[in-house]
């Protein structure tokens, strides 16, 4: 009974206190992954010759939304973060268009290797 008059006499105050908290974990978020190393099992060639890669990958994408929302992908952003970033409408447009992206690229990659093969 007590909540409930809370939350009529201050409105507001819970969604400011849910927006503080979420503010805050995604800012640590942010701070670790810029601070903490990222273990990986490559070697440095690879690890070297997979960034020009996916950079060539990137050069190619025509639309300039489809090409941030890639590279905030891959730099580990999630899709809530990318939506904000790129002011789209919702998560799930983000998540369209790195699912029409990854199947252009799929078609591409088998029309390729059946012109080689």
């Amino acid at each position: 009974m007590i909540v409930h008059t809370c939350a009529y006499d201050f409105p507001n105050e819970f969604r400011k206190y849910r927006a503080a908290e979420e503010r805050q974990r995604r800012s640590l978020r942010q701070q670790q992954d810029r601070y903490e190393p990222r273990v990986t099992n490559l070697s440095v060639a690879d690890e070297v010759l997979g960034n020009l890669r996916v950079l060539d990958t990137l050069t190619d994408i025509d639309d300039l939304r489809t090409r941030a929302a890639v590279a905030l992908t891959l730099d580990g952003y999630t899709q809530a973060e990318i939506q904000e970033l790129l002011d789209a409408k919702s998560e799930r447009a983000i998540e369209a268009l790195i699912y029409r992206w990854r199947t252009k690229t799929k078609k591409q990659a088998r029309k390729e290797g059946e012109q080689r093969g």
